[in-house]
């Protein structure tokens, strides 16, 4: 059919912005419930599966990461960046023939493999479960996809939906597995795989409930290909940057688990977990709004110094106190909450803690780099990340020390992530005077809690008095920083006296 094609309203990127924090605070909504659900679930679930059982999810999760990260050749980075939705639309339909061609090829390789691969890992019981690794890695494809289109569109509200499905139904599945007598470390992969499908599917659902007209018309060979050749970075450049960025978070599973037992690898993957819930709560749900902001600011032609400013001020914010706490208390937290068993895994926590404050800040922010086209420049710093993480775990490995390893490990993390957020406020043109103010306040906040904390623990209390101090502390302190954060806490009371009537 020749002729111009009338566009539908749904084709047009023109659509009202709402605010950065109650986009942020959709996000949010679905992330807190999917973190407080595993949070309460946790202390059941290590109680029923050992350490041995998360350390086989975690050397599976370690690779499908790896893999899943750039099973759309990054392209699902680029859905956010044309003016014209059907564009976007035509990028959909790549990615999804991308990730279906990249996980077929990992199928043959799987099976090629054979049971090498348990053999390189040092972990047997990897043979029983590699043959999921294609299904994990179309699920993590199709799910970036996915959530990038509907970031696009504003969806919020259906990512974070997305984002509480997949909790439920993985910590049911977990849950249920540990009661039957299942507690091995397949039941807890076949969990969070089903829990992902769950959600990727309702995803995919309302995708094509709404927007499928409009992708049915655009996907075709003849418009993705001018797209994928003029976003041909994120394939050449950003999915390398990106790759090892990835390969560099999942090594120390990998590594550790050649040079330690595989117990060693489950108190690392919990330690990592419970650091890593500020960021799952809110820090991934900053980056993917900021991400879009700075494509609409760029349409516009505007500068990203105010907004990249009040983003590191957010971060910064929340995740300070939470890093201290872990700092002073993680032993005693961690046997509190998951069982003896685990104290251990606080101590890690403990050693981790000042790299993933400088991470958690840095993280988001790194949305920069593909946004400006500076993949070369983080390609760059990711490589180093890489580097100084290997060798800080192998002379650890070596020496036989692990927390030698993991205290090189996260002073190499505090170097290069400091340079990294630099480098970031560098290219968004923000002072470092409004960085300085923005550490300052949370900072002045938090000492005096932390000196509270510290001074409980020198009376040689129990850990439950420990716990109830902590949370005490935390509270007050997400208290004075939602006080003092305006436009959060307008939202925050909106959202409440709203819900109440």
């Amino acid at each position: 059919m020749s002729g111009p094609v009338m566009k539908s309203a749904s084709e047009t990127s023109e659509r009202p912005v709402g605010s950065f924090s109650g986009d942020v605070f959709k996000l949010v909504s679905g992330a807190t419930f999917a973190q407080v659900l595993g949070v309460l679930a946790a202390p059941v679930l290590t109680r029923l599966f050992a350490p041995d059982a998360f350390g086989l999810m975690a050397l599976f999760v370690s690779i499908t990461a790896i893999l899943g990260i750039v099973s759309c050749l990054r392209y699902e980075m680029a859905i956010p960046l044309p003016k014209k939705d059907g564009e976007a639309a035509a990028l959909l339909a790549a990615c999804v023939v991308t990730v279906i061609a990249v996980s077929s090829l990992i199928a043959i390789l799987v099976h090629l493999l054979g049971e090498r691969a348990a053999g390189w890992l040092n972990a047997p019981a990897f043979a029983t479960v590699q043959w999921l690794l294609p299904v994990a890695v179309f699920l993590a494809g199709i799910s970036q996809a996915f959530r990038y289109w509907n970031a696009r569109m504003q969806r919020f509200g259906r990512i974070s939906m997305a984002q509480a499905v997949n909790a439920a139904s993985a910590t049911s599945l977990k849950l249920g597995a540990g009661w039957a007598g299942w507690t091995g470390g397949a039941s807890l992969i076949s969990a969070v795989m089903a829990g992902q499908a769950v959600s990727a599917g309702m995803l995919g659902a309302r995708i094509w409930r709404a927007e499928g007209a409009m992708i049915r018309l655009h996907a075709r060979f003849r418009e993705a290909w001018p797209l994928l050749r003029r976003y041909r970075k994120f394939p050449l450049a950003d999915v390398w940057g990106v790759l090892i960025n990835t390969a560099s978070w999942q090594l120390p599973a990998l590594l550790l688990a050649s040079f330690f037992a595989q117990a060693v690898v489950g108190h690392y993957a919990l330690g990592l977990r419970v650091l890593q819930l500020p960021m799952a709560m809110l820090g991934s749900s900053l980056g993917q709004v900021y991400y879009q902001r700075i494509s609409r600011a760029l349409m516009a032609g505007e500068t990203l110094d105010r907004l990249t400013g009040d983003v590191f001020a957010r971060l910064s914010a929340v995740s300070l106190f939470p890093c201290m706490l872990i700092a002073l208390a993680g032993p005693e937290l961690f046997g509190f909450v998951f069982g003896s068993a685990w104290r251990e895994a606080g101590v890690y926590a403990q050693i981790l803690s000042p790299w993933i404050f400088l991470w958690f800040i840095s993280s988001p922010l790194s949305m920069i780099y593909p946004a400006l086209g500076r993949q070369g420049l983080a390609l760059i710093l990711n490589s180093a990340i890489f580097v100084t993480r290997f060798l800080a775990l192998l002379i650890g490995g070596v020496r036989g020390d692990i927390y030698l390893a993991l205290a090189l490990f996260a002073g190499s993390g505090v170097v290069m992530y400091g340079i990294l957020t630099l480098q970031i406020m560098h290219l968004a043109g923000t002072s470092w005077r409004i960085a300085i103010r923005a550490l300052a306040r949370p900072f002045g906040v938090a000492v005096p809690l932390a000196l509270i904390l510290f001074g409980v623990q020198q009376l040689g209390v129990t850990d439950g008095v420990t716990v109830m101090a902590a949370g005490g502390t935390l509270a007050a302190y997400f208290v004075v920083v939602v006080r003092t954060d305006h436009e959060l806490y307008e939202l925050l009371k909106k959202r409440i006296m709203g819900r109440a009537k």
